[in-house]
């Protein structure tokens, strides 16, 4: 329910910056019509917009808190649970990993969410607002955009493999910052 909440009032931010600009635009092209009936509009979008967009980030950012609670006692009940061949086969290397940097890297993304929610919710507004303006504009935008998407998706497929190769090393820094701290003492005690 939070979440769905986060994201309606992200997704409202957004579209109430787009509104700003509807105003902004129907009051300088339009002087014709009456522009106080316009202003207490954009007071309103102008208190309302962050107002919705705060309320949202701390919204997530707390369901974003205990989701990540939640992750990390799964975590170490996992971690609890795994067998001791499994971990001397393997080494603790690859734990260490998830409990590190996978672990920080959800944390972060969480945080996006409200962003990305913001951010659609301004784009799907210029676009209906760009279509309403002159829809043949609208329909280059969306195939520049379309062929946006397809170049993008084009490199991150080419990427995906070095990610992997990425993964594995990170696993191997590990390994060795392991090795390093447990091998210290053993230094230490035969210096000679």
């Amino acid at each position: 329910m939070v979440l769905v909440l986060t994201v309606v009032l992200g997704g409202v931010s957004g579209a109430m910056n787009a509104g700003m600009l509807a105003l902004l635009n129907s009051a300088v092209f339009r002087p014709a019509g009456n522009p106080g009936k316009l202003l207490p509009m954009f007071i309103l979008l102008c208190v309302a917009a962050p107002l919705t967009r705060v309320i949202s980030e701390l919204l997530l950012m707390r369901l974003g808190q205990d989701a990540v609670c939640s992750l990390r006692m799964e975590l170490a009940r996992q971690v609890l649970a795994v067998p001791l061949r499994w971990l001397e086969k393997n080494g603790t290397h690859r734990m260490l990993s998830v409990l590190t940097d996978d672990l920080y890297n959800l944390t972060g993304t969480v945080g996006l969410v409200p962003v990305i929610c913001v951010n659609i919710g301004v784009v799907a507004s210029c676009l209906i607002y760009m279509g309403w303006l002159k829809w043949q504009l609208l329909a280059a935008v969306l195939c520049l955009m379309g062929l946006g998407i397809l170049t993008y998706r084009f490199g991150v497929s080419r990427a995906e493999p070095h990610f992997e190769l990425a993964r594995q090393s990170e696993n191997d820094l590990q390994k060795h910052y392991q090795g390093l701290l447990h091998g210290m003492k053993e230094l230490k005690l035969h210096r000679q």
